[in-house]
């Protein structure tokens, strides 16, 4: 579904295709019976000011499924985890796997919102962290960082050139999730809402890590 909602169907031709191939075939996991095509969300926005009332709606691209999202990414994680940390791959008793309790997700953004201040802090506050892996294949469409400090091991992730995942390995609470700008959020009759923030590219720094060659 990331690459659905990926901006890059609206730069190749050949990516739209594959993309419109999925969202006829592929059923949205929270929408029963429904083709990821017209899974789309409608969002109703209401507000008051002194006697007038004021409602309008919005629709948005079809929403991703949270835990299968999580859980693909502890995936992705275990497999640059043990990728990493394993000594032998040839003797199973040596193979270093993550334990679950010790995986972090902190948040996600997708592409309007590379600019998020928590996204930019992040990547500012983990940028000296010795890097471990950084990895980026399938021709740009997926992205993997490891790095590590005495605090414990970050990780990040993006998908289909849509969608950034942030989060840590630690044993226990990492400072660098905490503390953060705050994301301008504003309430609303429903819940709250804010406006996202592009990224600018000339100083996106997330997966911007050069792993350093060991003699």
């Amino acid at each position: 579904m990331t690459l659905f909602n990926s901006p890059s169907r609206f730069e190749s031709a050949h990516v739209n295709e594959i993309a419109l191939r999925k969202g006829k075939s592929d059923f949205h996991p929270n929408k029963k019976g429904v083709l990821v095509q017209d899974a789309h969300e409608n969002l109703t926005i209401r507000g008051a000011f002194g006697p007038m009332s004021v409602s309008f709606g919005m629709v948005g691209p079809p929403r991703l499924d949270i835990h299968k999202t999580g859980e693909l990414a502890f995936s992705h994680i275990q497999g640059l985890f043990a990728l990493i940390c394993t000594e032998d791959y040839q003797d199973p008793l040596k193979m270093r796997l993550l334990p679950q309790e010790q995986f972090i997700w902190y948040d996600w953004y997708t592409y309007s919102d590379w600019g998020n201040p928590q996204a930019v802090e992040i990547a500012k506050r983990v940028n000296s962290w010795e890097c471990l892996a950084n990895i980026d294949s399938a021709e740009g469409y997926f992205k993997a960082t490891l790095r590590q400090s005495d605090e414990g091991l970050f990780w990040a992730l993006e998908w289909n050139q849509y969608l950034r995942l942030v989060g840590g390995i630690s044993l226990s609470r990492m400072s660098v999730f905490e503390g953060l700008p705050d994301e301008g959020w504003m309430a609303t009759p429903e819940g709250r809402m804010r406006q996202n923030i592009p990224h600018d590219t000339d100083s996106d720094q997330l997966f911007s890590g050069v792993v350093s060659q060991s003699e």
